[in-house]
This record gives C-alpha cells, structure tokens and sequence, in this order.
C-alpha cells in the first residue's frame, strides 16, 4: 500500500511566505492546505499551483471557529494533516505609552491565543492520526508545528513595543507546549527572520545587519521544509534564526566598509 503524500497546513501570510512555503512543500512531494482571509492572493496560488493545494478565506483565521474551519478543510481535501506552519499577523507598531488598554486583549495577546488554539486543536487530529496507524509508520510519522515570527520575537526596537510583546508573547506560548508534544510524539520549532517590511519602513535597520539585507521569503520556506522534514525529526522547542548576523552586532555596522 503506497502511502498519502503529507499534508501541510498554512496559516497566513498568502501574499509571500506562505506562497513560497507552498511551492517549496508541493515541491518536496506534499500537498498544502492555505487559508488566509486575503481571497485574492489564496486564488492566484491555487492557479499556480493546481491540485496540489487547496485554499481557504474565512473571515478570520485566527477565532477557534476559523481555526476548526481550517482544520475541516484539510480534511476534507486531503484527509490528514502532517505539519502547520502559523504566521500569525501583527498589530501595527507603537510604543508602551500609545497602546491603550482595550488592545491589550483584541490585538497584542491574540496571536499567542490563535497559535495555542492551533497548537491545541491541530494537534488532537495528530495523535488520532498516528492511533490509526501502523507501529512502524507511526513511529517516523514526525508531525509538527512550525511559527514564523519577526526578530520582534527575541528584540525591540524604538516605538514598536505593541509588536515586540505580542510576538515574543507567541513565541513563548509556542515553545511552553514543547514538553507536553514530545510525550506525544509532536514537535514545535520557530522561525525568526528579519523581514522585508521592518527595513523598508526603517531603513536605518540595515545598518544593524552584518550581511545588509533582510531574509527572503525562499529562505524561511527552506527553513521550514527542514523543519517539517527528516532533516530537522530531532529538533523541538529551538529557534532557527535567520537575522544577518544581528544577533552578534553590538551597535551600528558601516555597510560600505567592505567596499574599502
């Protein structure tokens, strides 16, 4: 009996992440389920991409009514669900002093909500998955959960509190499950760039970057397909982060240095 080819579930970020994920997943040999609310961008994957994905625009991706909708799809389409990958949507940036208290709950503690639900939700339909399955193909069955988040996951930067808390809030939600998956065979890992929109609303960010430049969308999709796949089965509650060498800056580098 020739087995399904995986399933991988996207939550999010139609427009450019969640596209590349897609065509380096379909690929590799998976299908995709995509759901975002924007319709449009959800369409022209599905023509690019054909029956190997399958779509979803609710209203709102981040509800548990969204999130069981999502989870139906799949299903549905494609009868398993090997692997999400949650891009969860920030709120606008603003600092401490500007964000008013009714936020805190509607924008700023909602992505950490949406990806718990996922987590939580997403993964009851694993573990039935692998109780229908043969020991042997159980035991390499590998499922997992996988986050995309800005480098406001790990750092600050001036006047973008409301996005640093609510990302690194996700994140910590994301990796307390860690324990509780492993007992059931499930893992969880993020991914941290330095994304495009950060550095063309703050251009001065470059200069914070070794390797003067954001992280491409082709490069967190590699991340992920690593993540999901065989390469990364050992890896759970860790971080890959691809911030230029960032991290390891202390102050401002002088990009045209190297030119010297």
């Amino acid at each position: 009996m020739v087995a399904s080819p995986k399933t991988l579930v996207i939550i999010g970020g139609a427009k450019r992440i969640g596209e590349h994920c897609a065509n380096a997943f379909t690929k590799d040999g998976w299908n995709v389920f995509l759901a975002d609310t924007d319709a449009k961008a959800l369409a022209a994957i599905k023509d690019d991409l054909k029956d190997k994905v399958d779509t979803l625009a609710p209203s709102c991706i981040s509800t548990n009514m969204g999130l069981n909708n999502i989870l139906s799809g799949a299903m549905s389409t494609f009868g398993r669900v090997d692997a999400v990958c949650h891009i969860p949507k920030l709120p606008a940036a603003k600092r401490f002093s500007d964000t008013k208290l009714d936020e805190f709950e509607e924008k700023i503690i909602a992505p950490a909500r949406s990806i718990s639900a996922a987590i939580r939700l997403f993964s009851d339909q694993m573990v039935r998955q692998m109780e229908d399955m043969e020991p042997t193909e159980a035991k390499t069955a590998n499922p997992s959960f996988i986050q995309v988040f800005g480098l406001g996951a790990l750092y600050g930067d001036p006047g973008t509190y409301s996005q640093h808390v609510a990302q690194s809030m996700a994140l910590a939600a994301a990796k307390a499950t860690t324990i509780d998956l492993a007992a059931l065979r499930i893992r969880t890992n993020a991914i941290i760039a330095v994304r495009p929109r950060a550095e063309n609303e703050e251009p001065w960010l470059k200069k914070r970057t070794p390797l003067g430049r954001h992280s491409y969308a082709e490069e967190i999709s590699a991340a992920a397909l690593f993540l999901a796949g065989e390469g990364g089965a050992n890896m759970t509650g860790q971080s890959i982060i691809l911030d230029g060498g960032r991290s390891m800056l202390n102050g401002i580098y002088d990009l045209d240095r190297t030119a010297d």
